[in-house]
């Protein structure tokens, strides 16, 4: 498993290195503009979608075929996908944090901001099952669609979630990703089994 996860860190340093130091140029931009929960929902939702990237990757190469000759089971590599999603998005809400401190941390900011970390889990929860059912592709369309829901949700609002309503959100957020997990393991099989 640690050896699947380093796998994918390798080829975000190999072929994303500018995503990421795009990500982070978000951050930074907002901290210049004082606009810091401006950019956060992007760079989150940027991340959300990199582990979907890799998934295709790794039918493009071959290498979900690859891992069935190895001492490695399904059931490990969907994990490591939801690990690696965990990584980033942890990574990004710590990167995301240190900017809010730099730019003056309040407390509504903060919920805010773990808000967005969940919805982003939520994005991350709804794709990877249809990526692992159905291929990559498609999953990559999902997440598209659900990208957009969120993006018009907040946008029609005209605002980040409420203080009142986040507390709610990092339950749910949780929950899903844990049943999405759980779920794309056999989704991920029957995958497999129907390519042969």
């Amino acid at each position: 498993m640690k050896g699947l996860i380093l796998k994918d860190f390798y080829n975000i340093w190999k072929y994303y290195k500018f995503f990421l130091l795009f990500v982070i140029a978000l951050l930074v931009a907002g901290c210049a503009l004082s606009q810091v929960m401006f950019f956060i929902p992007y760079a989150m939702l940027f991340i959300s979608l990199l582990p979907i990237t890799f998934l295709s990757m790794d039918e493009k190469c071959g290498w979900s075929r690859f891992c069935d000759a190895m001492p490695i089971s399904r059931a490990q590599f969907v994990s490591a996908k939801y690990l690696l999603a965990l990584l980033l998005l942890a990574a990004v809400v710590v990167i995301s944090a240190i900017t809010l401190l730099v730019t003056g941390l309040d407390k509504e900011q903060l919920i805010s901001m773990l808000a967005i970390s969940c919805a982003a889990l939520m994005v991350i929860a709804l794709t990877l099952p249809f990526s692992f059912a159905f291929g990559p592709d498609k999953g990559r369309y999902a997440g598209i669609i659900f990208v957009c829901f969120i993006a018009a949700y907040f946008g029609i609002g005209g605002k980040l979630p409420s203080v009142d309503l986040s507390p709610y959100i990092p339950f749910a957020g949780i929950a899903l990703f844990a049943v999405s997990w759980l779920a794309s393991i056999p989704l991920y099989q029957w995958h497999r089994k129907k390519q042969g």
